[in-house]
């Protein structure tokens, strides 16, 4: 696995650092979960639940273990993980971090070569530093709902995108941070800072371009549509939706023939057919009204511009073509629980057949507590003690 080998010690809760661990362990790593007694917040995010394991919380958190620690109580077990940890992840406020020692300062001190990453909502330039982000609220503020739908005030993304997007931004910096210590040694800066607001920011690409250059010239939303290429959206068919994409002139015109539609002169070339935009779209919805949706899709086949239909996520997580990204995870107990492998494929992806470590059952709270603690040299009874007085969760099963 291209990752193996690497000790990750997540300490982040919810989705943005749990999606990025994930991710890691996809990949290879080993990653250790480590939680306070009361559990990641999403394992109180219910229902749905499967086997004792709410579906949220599976979402982002399978291929790693459990340790259940009480960090205000018993620093010296995180600072001793620390020592021997690649990289660590948090997602609190920088007071919070300062107070449980977790921020790059007392983290490179315990471990110079340490990689620390946290994710914020607002970062350190805004002066929002200590201000909580959550996904929605960041959509919110920062654009991403105002271009989304076609009602005002647009719509929330169904689901967290902004969270997402910040793990795998998370990710993308932890591994430029790899590459920069194995070649830097000494001189290295292990520090890498996501925020829920340059994320959202960043992920306006092409909307954010257009007010900053052209501003106010832009209409808010486009529902299904798109800003500057026509045609590219959602169109209702005789019976069910579809979707059709025409990035090119010459996509346009052999799908204007699969429809056997009359193309006026101007519409010929994109920006034609943007300026004529209501009328392109009313000929094109005309024709798709005279067949069902999975006979258009048979005529589209092969013809060498994009196209699909509009499906729920039910009908999608049953289609064939994602079949191999299906993935059923079984535990010990012998609790089973569906889930979804890394988008990410690579030579290693399946490691010859066998179970990899981004494969398993997503944790049982404190499942790997004393097993983490017994690996690190502590006696049986110094645990039992911990235990005892609650510095230490360890999941009893059943």
């Amino acid at each position: 696995m291209s990752l193996a080998g690497l000790k990750i010690l997540d300490i982040s809760r919810v989705l943005a650092g749990p999606s990025a661990t994930q991710t890691l362990a996809s990949l290879g790593a080993s990653v250790l979960k480590v939680e306070p007694p009361s559990g990641d917040l999403t394992r109180s995010w219910l229902p749905p639940v499967r086997e004792d394991v709410g579906t949220y919380f599976g979402s982002c958190n399978r291929g790693k273990k459990s340790l259940s620690l009480d960090l205000l109580k018993r620093p010296d077990i995180l600072h001793s993980l620390l020592k021997t940890s690649d990289v660590v992840l948090h997602n609190y406020l920088p007071k919070v971090a300062n107070k449980l020692k977790v921020d790059y300062g007392s983290c490179s001190a315990i471990n110079p070569k340490i990689i620390h990453c946290e994710i914020t909502g607002y970062g350190y330039s805004s002066g929002w530093s200590e201000k909580p982000g959550f996904d929605v609220i960041t959509s919110c503020e920062y654009g991403l709902v105002s271009c989304t739908g076609s009602l005002s005030p647009g719509v929330k993304p169904g689901v967290a995108l902004v969270d997402y997007m910040a793990g795998q931004n998370a990710v993308i910096g932890i591994l430029s941070k790899l590459r920069e210590r194995e070649f830097n040694g000494g001189h290295f800066d292990g520090s890498v800072r996501v925020a829920l607001k340059d994320t959202c920011v960043n992920a306006l690409l092409n909307v954010a371009s257009s007010e900053v250059n052209r501003p106010g010239e832009r209409e808010e939303r486009y529902g299904n549509a798109h800003e500057s290429i026509v045609p590219y959206q959602v169109f209702e068919a005789q019976t069910g939706y579809l979707v059709v994409g025409c990035g090119t002139d010459d996509q346009f015109t052999r799908f204007a023939q699969c429809l056997d539609m009359e193309v006026e002169e101007e519409w010929k070339d994109n920006r034609g057919r943007v300026e004529d935009r209501e009328r392109v779209v009313d000929r094109i919805q005309d024709k798709l009204k005279g067949k069902g949706r999975e006979e258009w899709l048979e005529v589209f086949r092969g013809k060498g511009f994009a196209y699909g239909a509009v499906r729920t996520v039910k009908e999608a997580m049953e289609c064939e073509s994602i079949q191999d990204s299906r993935l059923t995870m079984s535990h010990s107990s012998g609790r089973v629980f569906e889930g979804l492998r890394s988008a990410i494929r690579t030579d290693h992806w399946r490691d010859g057949g066998r179970e990899v470590n981004g494969e398993t059952f997503p944790p049982f709270l404190g499942e790997h507590s004393v097993e983490t603690l017994k690996g690190m040299g502590i006696r049986e009874e110094e645990i039992q003690g911990m235990i005892a007085r609650g510095e230490v969760v360890q999941w009893q099963g059943g």
